[in-house]
């Protein structure tokens, strides 16, 4: 009992400081948007994506997919098509329904 509690709290301790380190990257990705650098946001955007593939996190995933989208256009026109090309490469690949439906709405958005 008490070794499974502790290995509980470890497990909720190492996910606080994912989502804290995940919340910190995205707020150097928004102080690079908000001083009108897209390239440098492009770039903190693609340390995001590093980290999210090595962890599995579906919902980063997602987001930065929906971030170099928005980057990439601003830094130049051509390349949102890339992104988008790689959302449905994604979706293709995404076999749980909930997650297609991100997919799918993301799709949408853009």
């Amino acid at each position: 009992m008490k070794k499974t509690l502790i290995l509980s709290l470890l497990l909720l301790y190492a996910l606080a400081l994912s989502a804290q380190s995940y919340s910190s990257l995205w707020k150097k990705v928004g102080a690079a948007d908000r001083a009108d650098r897209p390239q440098t946001a492009l770039s903190l955007c693609r340390d995001l994506r590093t980290r999210a593939l090595r962890e599995g996190n579906d919902a980063q995933l997602l987001k930065y997919t929906l971030m170099c989208r928005l980057y990439g256009g601003a830094v130049s026109p051509d390349s949102a098509l890339v992104y988008i090309d790689r959302m449905e490469t994604a979706l293709a690949a995404e076999t749980r329904e909930v997650t297609c439906a991100l997919w799918h709405a993301s799709l949408a958005y853009t």
